[in-house]
C-alpha cells in the first residue's frame, strides 16, 4: 500500500492545479511528478527602484501652519479629515501642497493627535 506524504500547503496547491487540468488520478497514482520551476531573474533591461527609496518629502513650516489651522477642530476632536475636505484644502492651495496628496493630509492629521512627539503636536 501506498503512503501519501501530509497534506501540506503545497501538495494542497498542487492537487489543485492538477485537478483544474484532468490530471490528479495519475498524480495521486504516482505517475505524474511535478515540475517546480526556479524564480526567473528580473530583466536587466528594466530599471528597478531601489526598496529604500520612497516618495517622502519633509513638510515645510509653512505647509504644516497651513494644514494645523485648517484642520484644528478635526484635532481637537480627534476625528480624521475625510477624502474631500483634504482636496478642498489642496484646491485652495495648489502652489505649496501640490506635492502632498490627500491621503498623506490625512495621515499628517491623524498623527497630529495620535502621536505624542512634541514637533506634530498642536497647542491651543
Amino acid at each position: 500500500m501506498m503512503s501519501y506524504p501530509k497534506k501540506s500547503l503545497k501538495r494542497k496547491t498542487i492537487i489543485r492545479l492538477l485537478r483544474i487540468a484532468g490530471h490528479v488520478n495519475e498524480y495521486l497514482k504516482g505517475n505524474v511528478k511535478p515540475v517546480y520551476q526556479k524564480k526567473s531573474e528580473p530583466d536587466t533591461n528594466n530599471e528597478i527602484k531601489p526598496k529604500n527609496q520612497t516618495g517622502r518629502s519633509t513638510w515645510t513650516a509653512e505647509e504644516i501652519e497651513i494644514v494645523k489651522n485648517h484642520f484644528k477642530n478635526h484635532i481637537r476632536q480627534k476625528q480624521p479629515p475625510k477624502k474631500a475636505e483634504c482636496e478642498e484644502l489642496i484646491n485652495k492651495y495648489p502652489n505649496l501642497l501640490k506635492s502632498k496628496g490627500w491621503v498623506r493630509i490625512k495621515t499628517y492629521v491623524y498623527n497630529a493627535y495620535r502621536l505624542k512627539n512634541k514637533h506634530i503636536q498642536v497647542k491651543f
